[in-house]
């Protein structure tokens, strides 16, 4: 029997709305130790995903500027990527793993009728892989 998303996706998610800034998100991924956050609205629907790099490059964008950095005045709906690939949990995670190798990404949102329910990480693979 394949095996799903659903089988190994991590379902206890840190997200932001598209309105919280970049700071609070640089806090969460520093102390959840993660390297990608949903962005939902108010019905969970997925807008978009702010990524460690994400954050990165909007640090060295400002220090490029040479203006003063300050993240609390910068919404994550600035840097957020918009144009995502998406699995459901029925979905293979031979074909998530495929999507995610050849895309070079370290994630994919799961949804089920239009609603973050989960993501799948590298990191997920990588224990998957450790458990045996």
């Amino acid at each position: 029997m394949d095996k799903r998303v659903k089988d190994l996706m991590t379902t206890d998610l840190e997200t932001l709305a598209m309105h919280e800034t970049v700071d609070l998100a640089a806090t969460i991924i520093a102390l959840a130790r993660i390297r990608h956050l949903p962005v939902t609205d108010h019905h969970d629907q997925l807008r978009g995903l702010v990524t460690h790099r994400d954050v990165l490059e909007a640090i060295a964008a400002q220090a490029k500027k040479g203006t003063e950095l300050d993240l609390s005045k910068l919404e994550v709906r600035e840097i957020m990527r918009r144009d995502l690939h998406t699995v459901t949990p029925e979905t293979k995670l031979s074909d998530a793993a495929s999507i995610m190798f050849e895309r070079k990404y370290g994630c994919l949102p799961v949804l089920e009728d239009n609603k973050l329910i989960g993501i799948i990480t590298e990191a997920d693979f990588v224990y998957a892989a450790m458990e045996g």
